[in-house]
């Protein structure tokens, strides 16, 4: 049986990370630079620990609203606040996000993406340190 660590990198081998005190512009710079296969940046502690992850779908809204483009969107004030602050950091704009580690199963990941409807996964060690990025496509090659 198939383990995470053995697809986990044969598509996407390098992924996007910012510091948890990483400013807009930085982040923004990072997701201009990003491989597209990426749909979020993962904020990382000094001892590579995934903090969070920061979704595309979060940049544009902050982006868009920096450059004054009115969506039908509403946004609590919290929202607009941290989406407009000029202070606005990687902390502040990252969500929670569902994990995964080297040794589970292509079966266990697949389900897993399912239940949580995304298409990709921060992939953890055995110290829960970052190793990588599993995407739906290297999940999808690998299964008969």
């Amino acid at each position: 049986m198939l383990k995470v660590r053995d697809v986990f990198t044969t598509i996407t081998n390098d992924f996007p990370t910012v510091a948890p005190s990483a400013d807009f512009e930085e982040i923004f710079t990072s997701f201009q630079n990003m491989n597209p296969l990426f749909r979020s940046i993962f904020v990382i502690d000094i001892d590579c620990r995934l903090k969070g992850t920061i979704p595309v779908s979060k940049m544009i809204k902050g982006f868009s609203l920096k450059k004054g483009i009115r969506t039908r969107h509403s946004y609590s004030v919290k929202s607009l606040f941290q989406l407009t602050s000029s202070h606005m950091t990687a902390e502040d704009l990252m969500v929670k996000c569902p994990i995964i580690y080297q040794d589970d199963s292509l079966e266990e990941a697949l389900q897993f993406m399912v239940e949580n409807n995304v298409d990709e996964l921060p992939v953890l060690d055995e110290n829960k340190r970052i190793a990588g990025h599993l995407n739906i496509f290297e999940l999808l090659q690998n299964f008969d």
